[in-house]
């Protein structure tokens, strides 16, 4: 993970997708950007197209695809594209950001993937979207996890209770959960290869300087974001 400006910038950028800064361009915003100003992360993706976000994320699976830039913003938790200089931008703040990249179809995707999500299998789901609709091969995909809420800090009352037989290899003692070992799984079970995954590791609860946590903060919390655009 390369790591850049503070003020204003995005400070994260991935190993795996600066391998394709030609075709691609990426940022994990931290709380210093208004991700919810959208002409500001058009701005700073250096772009003169609009930059497309969800009107509300719903901790589900539904996918919007943007196939016009001037397409007006859904409902749902995932958004695809293959129009180029169209920065799609995914709200966090603890949640898992699985940005998606296939460098053969030049396809795109941004997901939210918090434990609900990923209870419903979100990535697993948008995977097979890529692969049915915009015939992206898994094999060919490249997968980037932004900063979330660590094993350290995501605690359940009841997890066995609350998640489903799939998830509980991740639940570890004193009813921790791993959600980074559950977004890693879900990538390689949808067909992701292993060295395709990048994961940043960095715990937005433990790290109040550089994210939003709503754990942490609660109804006070903001948002920090991602975004991911075709060049």
């Amino acid at each position: 993970m390369i790591k850049g400006e503070r003020q204003h910038r995005p400070i994260f950028q991935f190993d795996l997708l600066k391998e394709f800064e030609e075709m691609v361009d990426h940022a994990v915003f931290t709380r210093d950007t208004d991700i919810l100003d959208l002409e500001l992360v058009r701005t700073m993706m250096n772009t003169k197209e609009p930059a497309h976000s969800l009107r509300e994320q719903l901790h589900g699976t539904g996918i919007a695809t943007i196939k016009s830039r001037d397409q007006h913003p859904a409902d749902g938790d995932v958004l695809i594209t293959q129009l180029t200089d169209t920065p799609l931008v995914i709200r966090l703040a603890d949640c898992g950001g699985v940005m998606l990249f296939d460098p053969v179809t030049r396809t795109i995707a941004n997901i939210h993937a918090g434990w609900r999500g990923t209870a419903q299998k979100v990535i697993a789901r948008t995977i097979t979207t890529l692969v049915d609709r915009f015939h992206v091969s898994r094999e060919d995909l490249r997968a980037c996890i932004a900063p979330t809420i660590g094993p350290c800090c995501l605690v359940f009352s009841d997890p066995e209770n609350e998640l489903p037989a799939f998830m509980h290899p991740y639940i570890l003692e004193e009813n921790y959960v791993d959600l980074w070992g559950a977004l890693e799984g879900q990538l390689r079970g949808s067909g992701v290869a292993e060295e395709n995954i990048e994961n940043a590791r960095l715990c937005t609860f433990c790290n109040p300087e550089l994210f939003y946590s709503y754990r942490r903060d609660r109804d006070e919390t903001a948002r920090f974001g991602t975004a991911i655009m075709l060049k």
